[in-house]
């Protein structure tokens, strides 16, 4: 998972999804990919607390914040055909 996840790391970093980083952003997309694959908020939330502490609203804002980027690019994309 080390060089997938580091590329994803720092293809969120170079396109500035998240502008505030009171989390880290491996927090932010760790906890995007563990509720996209199917966890819980509140379980995403108690797993990544060992890291650093987080909540499961934070986990949330981090996945929606991911999901209207991705969806943007992929309307930029469709405008240009």
């Amino acid at each position: 998972m080390g060089s997938i996840f580091t590329e994803l790391v720092e293809l969120v970093k170079s396109s500035g999804v998240f502008k505030r980083n009171k989390k880290s952003v491996e927090i932010k997309v760790l906890a995007s990919l563990l509720y996209f694959f199917g966890l819980s908020l509140r379980v995403v939330s108690e797993i990544l607390s060992g890291f650093e502490s987080i909540s499961h609203e934070t986990v949330r804002k981090c996945y929606l914040r991911g999901d209207k980027s991705t969806r943007e690019e992929e309307e930029e994309v469709n405008c240009d055909r």
